[in-house]
Parts: C-alpha cells; sequence; structure tokens
C-alpha cells in the first residue's frame, strides 16, 4: 500500500511578523491532489501541524499557479489526525514549514490513496504578506 505521506522540512527556524495574515506561494505540481504546506509553532510543539491543502491544478501540464494561503484556512493536525482544540494558528507562533504529500485530509481523516511512484512539486517563491487590514 505504501506510505501514507511523504515530505521536507526546510531547515531554519522562521520568524514572522505578527500582522502576516496569508502566504503567497508560486507553486507547480504533477496534477497528483494532496500536497500540504504545514507550517509548526511554538505554541503548540511536538508533533503538531497547522496544514494547509495547496490548491493545485489536477492538470500536470498546468505551469506555475499564484496561490493565496490566509492563515486562517491552515488546520491544526498531528499524525493525521484533527486537532480541534489547537489554538489558531498566529504567525508570530510559526518556527518552521514543510511540505507534504499526504493522503491524509487537512484536519485529519483518510481521504484517497495516492498512487505509488514518483511525485514532483516544484516551488519557485513564498512570501509572508498582510492582505487584511
Amino acid at each position: 500500500a505504501g506510505e501514507p505521506t511523504a515530505g521536507v522540512r526546510y531547515g531554519r527556524e522562521l520568524h514572522l511578523d505578527p500582522e502576516v495574515d496569508s502566504l503567497l506561494m508560486e507553486a507547480r505540481g504533477d496534477g497528483r491532489l494532496g500536497y500540504k504546506l504545514t507550517l509548526q509553532t511554538s505554541a503548540f510543539p511536538g508533533g503538531v501541524s497547522y496544514q494547509c491543502l495547496l490548491p493545485l491544478s489536477e492538470n500536470p501540464s498546468v505551469e506555475f499557479e499564484q496561490l493565496c494561503l490566509p492563515l486562517s484556512d491552515f488546520r491544526a493536525s498531528s499524525r493525521g489526525r484533527a486537532m480541534p482544540d489547537a489554538p489558531p494558528l498566529r504567525a508570530a507562533d510559526v518556527r518552521t514549514m514543510g511540505l507534504m504529500l499526504s493522503r491524509y485530509e487537512v484536519g485529519g481523516g483518510v481521504k484517497a490513496d495516492i498512487p505509488p511512484g514518483p511525485f514532483r512539486l516544484q516551488l519557485r517563491g513564498l512570501r509572508a504578506v498582510t492582505i487584511a487590514r
């Protein structure tokens, strides 16, 4: 059946401005569903991450897409299970980030199986921004 997830984490600690409310990403997928951006925080360390599904095209020939990921869309999860009692994600608490291909829904629960084989997610840019004023 294969592993349920595959991912990579950015190695350096992050310090976002407390006013940040969204992340802007320029990315290109391979047509697979289940790519997520994950954020770990100082407020809820150790196995808990805040996850947001990347709304990428299912068409692998699509070029880079501009994605806006509001922090309010990130959901707390631990090992595929929702963490409904987790505090809301705050930019000032974010310490690490990663990218993941996962068969689990954001916030927990199994989605569909991910077919085995190579996969590719390209990231051209990622910026922390303040949109709401």
